[in-house]
């Protein structure tokens, strides 16, 4: 299913919700969020504070949190981002609840659920980077 499927049904599961992301902050073409390890799947949350906890489970490399304004079905498990143009190719993305990321944690005790999408080899992990929520 795609963005441009949706908005030729009935809305009434859906409503339009501010989203947030990390993505690596770097000098180069290409996009490089915050994905789940399983699927590599992008990895968006509704909720700020959520989105705190991820950042504390990924390798310290220099981020930042992006928002966007998404279509989310009722149920909360995805969404469609709405600014993009190319509606018949827009996507859903995975939403991120609170629920599903204790089951995460509790599955993964000693792994973390969550890494950044491949491809930026230079970019090295630092301990001192600064939390992109500061």
């Amino acid at each position: 299913m795609k963005l441009a499927d949706v908005m030729d049904e009935d809305l009434a599961g859906f409503k339009l919700a501010e989203a947030y992301f990390l993505e690596l902050s770097h000098g180069l073409m290409g996009f490089f969020p915050a994905i789940f390890k399983k699927d590599k799947e992008m990895m968006v949350c509704l909720d700020k504070s959520l989105l705190k906890k991820v950042w504390s489970r990924l390798p310290r490399k220099k981020a930042k949190v992006v928002e966007a304004i998404v279509l989310v079905s009722m149920e909360g498990s995805f969404g469609f981002d709405v600014r993009n143009e190319n509606k018949e190719n827009v996507k859903p993305v995975h939403i991120l609840l609170e629920q599903e990321f204790n089951q995460l944690i509790k599955k993964n005790k000693d792994t973390s659920p969550f890494e950044w999408a491949p491809g930026l080899l230079g970019l090295k992990e630092e301990e001192s980077v600064r939390s992109p929520f500061e």
